[in-house]
């Protein structure tokens, strides 16, 4: 039976069947095959049949990502599920999940805070259900879990230091922000940092950025356009994604706007990692050779062929 480390008490192993962790790169986003649309209605009811609202669950609200996935929110438990809970006894199984682990971490004694969310989605079968699931910290931009798990089991990539596992997980924070934008916050702080990443890196040849000088500049000017006509959104430090209470009633633009800046994020933040920005020794500049044996020594080709590149003199 699992111990817990605080308490030193045993934990219910009944509580841990069939949880499953996962990260945000292992959603089934992009796994699933769209069935063939064959026609299962013989007729249109009268006086407009569709102005009428779907049977979602009370507590629950549905979203549509700008990409076209839809997908579940819950404010009050602060739940998210790809999974229909529109569909019989889908949403009592996402709330059982939901208890268990919350279960778990009373019993660890921690709390699920303001600044978190849990991602569930089922999987396995009817009678013997999976419920796949990560946490989300907001302010610390990480996923995490309750228990210890093995890097690989998730899919995570090898780390040299828990520095480096930070950027490693900062990459899943923001994927998962680009698949679930609706009901976020988008804290004023990350958008500035953004602007001023790619403004840096639009006057550096050597930028270990994602893209080369030119598109980094249309990314910015494109970021700060979009920036200009939202300026009834701030509150508190914060851009406001919604039009209501609960975070319910997404704005449109705002949505746009968090959706790229995600992205962006997500690529920044790959090239951080890889480059091991931030840890002892980084590689900071694209020009130099990844292999320590030749960090020093970079021929004149391959100046010129990243200038050609960079569309720089």
């Amino acid at each position: 039976m699992p111990v817990n480390p605080l308490l030193n008490v045993p934990v219910q192993n009944d509580l841990f069947s069939n949880l499953r962790p996962v990260c945000p790169n292992g959603s089934s986003r992009y796994k699933t095959i769209a069935p063939p649309i064959v026609g299962s209605h013989p007729s249109i009811s009268a006086f407009s049949p569709l102005e009428q609202p779907s049977a979602i669950p009370v507590g629950w609200y549905a979203h549509v990502q700008p990409e076209g996935a839809s997908y579940f929110y819950n404010p009050f438990l602060r739940i998210v599920t790809p999974s229909d809970v529109c569909l019989p006894g889908v949403s009592e199984l996402i709330v059982t999940a939901f208890e268990r682990i919350t279960s778990i971490m009373r019993q660890k004694q921690r709390e699920l805070n303001l600044a978190s969310e849990i991602y569930i989605e089922l999987g396995g079968s009817p009678t013997q259900p999976q419920y796949c699931y990560y946490l989300i910290d907001h302010n610390c931009r990480i996923p995490y879990w309750i228990t210890d798990i093995t890097p690989d089991v998730i899919g995570l990539e090898p780390f040299s230091s828990e520095d480096h596992l930070k950027s490693l997980l900062n990459q899943e924070y923001w994927l998962h922000v680009e698949h679930f934008p609706m009901h976020n916050l988008y804290p004023l702080e990350a958008e500035d940092e953004l602007i001023c990443i790619l403004a840096d890196s639009s006057v550096s040849p050597a930028s270990t950025a994602p893209y080369g000088m030119h598109k980094i500049n249309d990314l910015l000017q494109a970021l700060l356009v979009m920036r200009t006509h939202m300026t009834n959104t701030l509150h508190d430090g914060y851009r406001l994604c919604a039009l209501g209470p609960l975070n319910i009633f997404a704005d449109c633009d705002f949505i746009h706007l968090l959706c790229d800046a995600a992205r962006l994020w997500l690529l920044i933040a790959r090239a951080r990692h890889i480059n091991t920005y931030g840890l002892w020794k980084p590689h900071p500049d694209r020009l130099q050779s990844l292999d320590s044996q030749h960090a020093d020594r970079v021929s004149l080709l391959e100046r010129l062929s990243s200038t050609l590149e960079l569309g720089t003199a």
